[in-house]
C-alpha cells in the first residue's frame, strides 16, 4: 500500500494548493495541476531572483498538492487523517469545556467557611490535581493497551494543564501506538517546545523530512506536446 511521504502534508490544505474542492473531477484536477505548475515553473523566472524562489516554494507544493490528491490511496489516507484530526480538536475543545466548569464548580464548593481552618483550595489548584489524575489514568490504561481510553485522558489532561510537556508526550506515544504517526509527531513536537529534555519526546519525535530529490521528475515530458 502507498503511503504519504511527508508526515506533516494534513496540516496543510492540499485543495486550496490547487484551487480545487473535494467534488472536483479527476481530468480538472489535473487540468488544475498543469495551469499552475506552468505559471509558477521556476524557468519562468529571473536565475536567483527573490521571485523565483518564492516560484519555486508555490512549485513544490504545487506538485506535492497534486502528487496526493491524483493518488487514490494517498488521497484516501491524506482525507483520513484530516478527519481524525478534526476529531481530536473536537474532542480536546469538549474536554476543555467540561475542566474549565468543573474548576469552577469546585472552587466554589472550596470556599473556605467562616472560621474554618480548613486550607483554600484554588481553582487553578483544582486544574492542576484534575490533570495530573488524567494522565495517571491514562497511563494506567495505556500500559493496558486501552489506547482509545488513554488518549481521551491524556486529552482531559492537556485541556486541564495545556503547558506540561509530559501530558503531550504521553499523548503522542498514544498516538504512535495507534499508527497515527502524524499527530503523533505533532504531540511529541509540542512536548519538546514545552521541555526540551522530556525523554519519551526525545526517543519518539522523528524531525520533519528533507524535500526529496527528483520531486519534479516527469515534468518535462507533462508539459510536452
Amino acid at each position: 500500500m502507498e503511503t504519504l511521504d511527508d508526515d506533516d502534508l494534513w496540516r496543510i490544505d492540499l485543495f486550496e494548493i490547487l484551487g480545487i474542492t473535494q467534488e472536483t473531477e479527476k481530468d480538472d484536477v489535473r487540468n488544475a495541476y498543469k495551469n499552475l505548475a506552468k505559471k509558477f515553473h521556476p524557468d519562468r523566472y529571473p536565475a536567483n531572483s527573490a521571485e523565483q524562489e518564492e516560484a519555486k516554494e508555490r512549485f513544490s507544493m504545487i506538485n506535492r498538492a497534486y502528487e496526493v490528491l491524483s493518488n487514490e490511496m494517498k488521497r484516501a489516507q491524506y482525507l483520513d487523517t484530516c478527519r481524525l484530526l478534526a476529531e481530536h480538536l473536537v474532542t480536546t475543545q469538549k474536554a476543555a469545556e467540561a475542566t474549565a466548569a468543573q474548576a469552577t464548580a469546585a472552587a466554589a464548593a472550596a470556599a473556605p467557611k467562616a472560621e474554618s481552618n480548613v486550607a483554600k483550595t484554588s481553582a487553578e489548584e483544582y486544574k492542576k490535581k484534575q490533570s495530573e489524575d488524567q494522565y495517571k489514568e491514562g497511563q494506567r490504561l495505556f500500559a493496558r493497551n486501552q489506547l482509545d481510553e488513554a488518549i481521551t485522558a491524556y486529552q482531559q489532561a492537556i485541556a486541564a494543564s495545556p503547558n506540561v510537556a509530559k501530558y503531550h508526550s504521553a499523548l503522542g506515544q498514544a498516538y504512535m501506538s495507534k499508527g497515527w504517526k502524524g499527530m503523533a509527531q505533532s504531540a511529541l513536537k509540542q512536548a519538546l517546545v514545552l521541555d526540551p529534555k522530556d525523554h519519551t519526546a526525545k526517543r519518539l519525535f522523528e524531525p520533519e523530512k528533507a524535500a526529496k530529490k527528483g520531486l519534479f521528475d516527469g515534468l518535462k515530458g507533462l508539459f510536452k506536446k
